[in-house]
Parts: structure tokens; sequence; C-alpha cells
């Protein structure tokens, strides 16, 4: 199924060749997506392969946004077992392509993004959604504002660790 408004922007070959060329350290690169769950699911591309990816996109379980956190696929939309599960071709968002420096190793990670055959985005993409939800609100004149809260509690300070925690 397609939906027609604003596509994704997908990132091209020259911002993959001026990475690489930025960091040359870099030996593989995490194609990552979000699931319905935002349970992060993807693919660990050596650098040479990952060219790949922004020249044609990579093969992926066309269901893999679909999954539960268990892993589960509910054949939502008449996608999973009862199509045979194909696959699909999966694109790098652009501007998603960056260095894990919290890793050990030298890895990077980029965003990927499924679409059809005519080359627009995917209803089952979780970032598709929430564009179609934003747009609609956008025809009634509203928009959303997003705030995060950090929930967090403060303890006097313990003696020891046999004591138990008191606020």
């Amino acid at each position: 199924m397609s939906i027609k408004y604003k596509k994704v922007s997908l990132a091209s070959l020259e911002e993959f060749e001026s990475f690489c060329t930025n960091n040359p350290d870099i030996k593989y690169i995490d194609a990552i997506l979000s699931d319905i769950s935002g349970i992060i699911r993807g693919k660990r591309l050596p650098v040479i392969e990952a060219k790949k990816l922004f020249i044609s996109g990579i093969q992926f379980c066309y269901s893999t946004f679909l999954l539960d956190p268990t892993g589960y696929c509910p054949d939502a939309a008449g996608r999973g077992f009862s199509d045979g599960d194909p696959d699909a071709t999966y694109y790098p968002v652009a501007g998603s392509l960056n260095k894990m420096p919290w890793h050990k190793d030298p890895l990077a990670q980029v965003l990927i993004t499924i679409q059809d055959e005519s080359r627009y985005s995917s209803i089952i993409d979780p970032r598709n959604v929430l564009a179609k939800i934003l747009e609609r609100f956008d025809d009634l004149n509203l928009f959303f504002k997003v705030a995060f809260e950090l929930e967090f509690y403060l303890f006097k300070k313990r003696k020891n660790l046999s004591e138990k925690p008191e606020p």
C-alpha cells in the first residue's frame, strides 16, 4: 500500500563517501530501523558492502517493522506468513549516518526506511505513520509539541550498602 505525502529524504552515495573519507577508521555500519514496538532491528554491514545500501538499498523482510517485542509477526495488513514474508528494499535516511562513539569498536549507524516499488514511503514504517497523522493535524491548523519528563527520586546518602534507601 502506498501513501502519497512527504517522502523521507534518502541518503546519497556522496553522503556515504564523504562520511567514509572523514572517518577512515570505521569498519562496519549498522543499518537500523525502529519497529512499531520501538525495538531497534537491523543488519551490520562491512563498510565495503555498505556502499550498496547507498546505491540501491538492501533487502530485508518486509514485515520487520511489524514484529512484536517477542519477535512474533502478527500478520498485520496481510504482511508476514500469509504472503510468504517477502523481502523489500530498504534505503538509508539522509543525515542519519553517524559514528557510534559509545562503542569500543569503530562503528557507525544509519537509519533505514522502506519504500515501495514506485519509491513512495511505506505505510508500515512508524515514521510514515506519524507523518500521516501530523499531516492530518496540519489540515486542521493544529500542531504537535513534545516534552519529555525525567522521573527521578532523591535519596539520602547511605553510610553502607546494607542500609535501606531512604528518601
